[in-house]
């Protein structure tokens, strides 16, 4: 009887994951294709005190799969604190912070919409 009601709650347990998994694939089909890519912009300025949570939240996002992007959080007047806090976020997360003109502020290489553009055309000439 134990055994009975164990597999029963396994299954129901089983059940509700694939229900789950699958509506969030059904709810948020976003993808993005070989020629187009989705960035996610996030502007943020003064003390920014939600911007934290709200990044975590796109990494989670992101994590699971419903949305492949990028996160671009442009730094509009950050305070000094939060400027630091907002660096050592990003630096192991794969989130570019760029200044108002869109410098990358960790110097990493990026495509431009150039490169982009002419390797979404290169690979549609191949």
């Amino acid at each position: 009887m134990m055994l009975n009601l164990l597999f029963v709650f396994g299954l129901l347990v089983l059940t509700g994951l694939i229900l789950w998994i699958l509506h969030a694939k059904l709810l948020l089909p976003i993808r993005s294709g070989t020629c187009e890519s989705i960035v996610i912009t996030v502007s943020a300025f003064g003390d920014a005190p939600e911007l934290e949570m709200q990044l975590r939240g796109l990494l989670w996002l992101r994590s699971n799969g419903m949305i492949p992007c990028t996160i671009n959080v442009i730094d509009t007047g950050l305070t000094a604190e939060a400027s630091a806090a907002l660096h050592c976020f990003a630096a192991d997360r794969a989130i570019i912070v760029t200044d108002e003109r869109g410098t990358d502020i960790h110097g990493r290489n990026k495509r431009t919409v150039g490169d982009q553009r002419q390797h979404c055309l290169d690979h549609l000439s191949k």
